[in-house]
């Protein structure tokens, strides 16, 4: 699964690969050319005395090619991902998805290190011959940031393409710039205040995701709570009282009429019904129900002839035509419906604040 997943990526991100390989290595023998045709015309100690005394490494021209090439890298294998959501599907492969992506970005930076490492190369193995080991290590340092810059770049694209909302998106881009500046700062590319201010900025934003999250968590209990429990009509001390469903107990006598929903298991005891069994049986056919006799017994085990018999009642079916009395034998879970509602059920649909925290 491992060599397919990366030759997956590979096949996505070859061309750019090979471009950007092509890219860095033209500019870093451009480079290369432009110190070499400094010392054939005045010299190799005139070059020394610019690294030393002006603070020139002549290879400013790279300094944006690895912020580039990881921009592009990025994208190239990331793009075919967002299209008409691929990556649900990748994500879905039997294969953990912490590994998976973890394979998928390892893939990434090894092509973005390959591609720096032999731009580097160049470089270095060309300072070796004409400069001291004091001065490689200074020009190699310089380019130090970059190189860091095109990793953070890639990540970054990745980052963005991978989180599913805007957002989320935009929280991550001021990071990364805060992330970019700050490194800028100790190599003396930028003032401490610049990445203060991206921080602050993403502190703001989170307070107002955070408030944002807390008010619909909030509306969404309401909401749920608001809901309408499903009701019915129940004879109480010798009066009909519309109770919820959930307060049926077994011995009651409930009144069904035309239209109801059946709220619990039962036998017919009085009137004659015509009920809709679909959601137990799937069966659409109309069954007619009739009263029965005294000492009628429900069915333990129910099978497909028991939901057609003439007297059985079952919680889910649906009352077409007729008006009837339903002695309640079974509630809850021992009930038909209840029965296989447990054996299908699932946990509680989590409130969106309760998503996001346990991503957290």
């Amino acid at each position: 699964m491992e060599k397919a997943l990366i030759f997956k990526e590979w096949v996505k991100t070859r061309m750019v690969f090979f471009i950007s390989l092509a890219l860095a290595i033209c500019v870093a023998l451009y480079a290369v050319l432009m110190m070499k045709r400094l010392i054939e015309l005045k010299g190799v100690d005139h070059l020394w005395l610019i690294l030393l005394l002006k603070d020139n490494t002549f290879i400013d021209i790279i300094k944006y090619i690895p912020l580039v090439v990881g921009v592009a890298l990025g994208v190239a294998q990331m793009a075919p991902e967002m299209a008409q959501k691929r990556l649900k599907l990748t994500l879905h492969l039997p294969y953990p998805q912490g590994r998976l992506i973890s394979l998928m970005l390892l893939t990434g930076l090894v092509e973005l290190l390959v591609i720096f490492v032999v731009q580097a190369l160049i470089i270095a193995v060309f300072d070796a011959g004409i400069l001291p080991v004091e001065l490689v290590k200074r020009v190699m340092l310089t380019t130090l940031p970059w190189y860091f810059a095109g990793f953070t770049a890639y990540l970054f694209v990745t980052a963005v393409c991978l989180e599913g909302t805007w957002k989320r998106r935009i929280v991550l881009s001021l990071l990364a710039i805060a992330v970019l500046m700050i490194v800028m700062f100790f190599f003396g590319y930028a003032e401490i205040y610049e990445p203060l201010g991206t921080i602050v900025t993403v502190l703001i934003v989170a307070f107002v995701s955070a408030k944002t999250g807390v008010a619909s968590d909030t509306k969404y209990r309401e909401l749920k709570d608001r809901t309408k429990k499903e009701q019915c009509k129940a004879y109480r001390d010798g009066k009909v009282t519309v109770i919820d469903v959930d307060d049926v107990v077994v011995g009651d006598h409930v009144l069904l009429q035309s239209g109801d929903k059946i709220p619990a298991d039962g036998v017919l005891v009085s009137g004659r019904l015509r009920v809709d069994n679909s959601a137990l049986n799937g069966e659409a056919e109309e069954c007619k129900k009739t009263a029965a006799d005294e000492g009628f017994e429900l069915a333990d085990e129910i099978t497909g002839d028991t939901f057609v018999d003439a007297h059985s009642l079952f919680r889910g079916a649906v009352v077409f035509d007729g008006e009837g009395i339903l002695d309640v034998r079974k509630v809850g879970l021992k009930t038909m419906m209840g029965r296989m509602a447990d054996e299908m059920q699932e946990d509680d649909i989590d409130s969106p604040l309760k998503v996001k925290l346990s991503k957290l």
